[in-house]
């Protein structure tokens, strides 16, 4: 990975500094050029008259030697000039004048092509430019050789600071490695080998991310850990759950046995201990009657899906539908010494289904009566504004311990099993309720102190929205 990530650097170091030296020697090449043009019009030619064909030194041209002199020095350079006989009259190293030169350069200027050679390996630029008479005859060369030990100089420190800059960011490289693996790669596999768990059925271990990662994974590792402990939570109340209904099935059948066994074992019975009898296993029917109920009920909530709205909405007064559950729950709280109060309030007005709505205040207002003390108040209260419909109930019963009020609508979850075994509860009733006010687009909330009451509060909108109709303006 990390060579991977290098490697386009290397590259691009590599053909960058190439690049960069070809273009310093060009324009290098190309200043040279330009002075060459100049030191060609300090040349002046001149026609002689030649006294034979031998040998002779006498110049056809006359330059300024200053002019060279200073050029030479400028371009680091030797620059020579030499004559049509190839001896060299002047040379800014003042070493090999008068002397020969059959230089390849030299001679191809002479020959009336001018020489432009570039040569990065040796660190020079070589030229040779041929200066004509007025008969185009060429009188002598003007020879250079520049020195390039600047540029290279200058691309080796641009080399070397390149590879610092490698050297770098390399070691960035290396530190966001280990950061990446220590603080993001290692968290994730743990939440990967987590999930690897869940699929073969194991979610019963918690992930503990390092200090040191990313928040965001944190609260990820969070959700999951919560994730973990709901569905820890919700496997062992549904394995209580089973092993309660089953309980509870089966007692209401077991009894029914034995009162009817106890009748058919009995010889002339009378009329009041068939009726006692026959009463007793009407009761039980009823028990399991509504058990049955209570799971068919969950069972037709869960079946709502996208396509499938069991909800039957139309425009109903809430506070009439309190009123009437109230009334109907009255016998039972009554026989339990408790009172069921109504608060007068304004009329509400809801867009509702009123059987499912009746039944979710039902599940709530029956508990506070079952688990309420002798003597005890139940307070039901109907509020709105400008969006909401809000159902307060009220109770002063035993209430529910801190620990069990996130709990309270989970589905199978009782808070006291043996009590509610003794009351007939299955441990639905508040998760029915939830889901039907979830379906409604609102929510229940629940603050209770122990041995004080409890009090619950159904938050409705008073015009319900379906699914589509929020898909619709999610999608504008």
């Amino acid at each position: 990975m990390l060579l991977c990530l290098l490697l386009p650097l290397i590259i691009v170091r590599f053909f960058s500094t190439r690049e960069y030296k070809n273009e310093l020697y060009e324009n290098r090449a190309n200043d040279i050029m330009l002075q060459t043009e100049m030191l060609k019009s300090y040349v002046t030619t001149m026609t002689v008259s030649v006294e034979s064909a031998t040998y002779s030194t006498t110049s056809t041209y006359s330059y300024d030697e200053t002019a060279f002199y200073d050029v030479a020095v400028i371009y680091d350079a030797r620059i020579a000039i030499i004559n049509s006989y190839y001896v060299v009259d002047y040379d800014s190293y003042n070493l090999y004048e008068k002397t020969t030169n059959l230089n390849e350069a030299v001679v191809s200027a002479m020959n009336g092509t001018d020489v432009l050679n570039i040569n990065m390996d040796d660190e020079y630029i070589e030229t040779a430019t041929g200066i004509t008479n007025s008969k185009d005859e060429i009188v002598c060369v003007i020879y250079g050789m520049y020195s390039c030990c600047d540029i290279t100089g200058l691309c080796d420190s641009l080399e070397w600071h390149l590879n610092i800059i490698c050297i770098i960011v390399s070691i960035i490289f290396i530190i966001i490695i280990f950061i990446y693996i220590f603080i993001v790669q290692i968290p994730v596999s743990k939440l990967k080998n987590q999930m690897i768990r869940i699929r073969n059925g194991k979610s019963d271990s918690h992930i503990k991310m390092p200090r040191a990662s990313f928040s965001e994974l944190s609260d990820l590792a969070a959700l999951y850990n919560d994730y973990v402990d709901k569905t820890t939570r919700l496997d062992n109340n549904r394995q209580q759950f089973v092993s309660d209904v089953s309980h509870e099935l089966k007692t209401p059948i077991a009894a029914i046995r034995v009162l009817s066994d106890s009748l058919l074992s009995m010889e002339d019975v009378s009329k009041d201990m068939y009726k006692e009898f026959l009463t007793d296993i009407s009761g039980e029917v009823n028990r399991e009657s509504k058990i049955i109920d209570d799971l068919l009920t969950l069972s037709r909530l869960d079946s709502k899906t996208e396509n499938v709205n069991i909800l039957e909405i139309k425009k109903c007064n809430v506070n009439e539908i309190v009123s009437y559950v109230a009334k109907r729950l009255d016998p039972i709280a009554r026989a339990k010494n408790v009172d069921i109060t109504i608060k007068e309030s304004k009329v509400v007005i809801a867009e509702i289904d009123e059987v499912l709505i009746t039944m979710a205040i039902g599940n709530i207002v029956e508990n506070a009566v079952k688990y309420n003390k002798p003597g005890g108040f139940v307070t039901l209260l109907v509020t709105s504004d400008p969006r909401d419909v809000t159902i307060s109930i009220t109770d002063t019963g035993i209430g529910i311990p801190k620990e069990d009020l996130n709990n309270v609508f989970d589905r199978f979850y009782r808070v006291d099993k043996t009590r509610s075994r003794e009351t007939g509860g299955t441990g639905l009733g508040l998760s029915i309720s939830k889901n039907i006010v979830n379906m409604h687009g609102g929510d229940i909330f629940v603050n209770s102190e122990t041995g004080i009451g409890t009090v619950f509060k159904i938050i409705i909108p008073l015009r319900y929205i379906s699914d589509v109709t929020k898909e619709g303006n999610d999608e504008k």
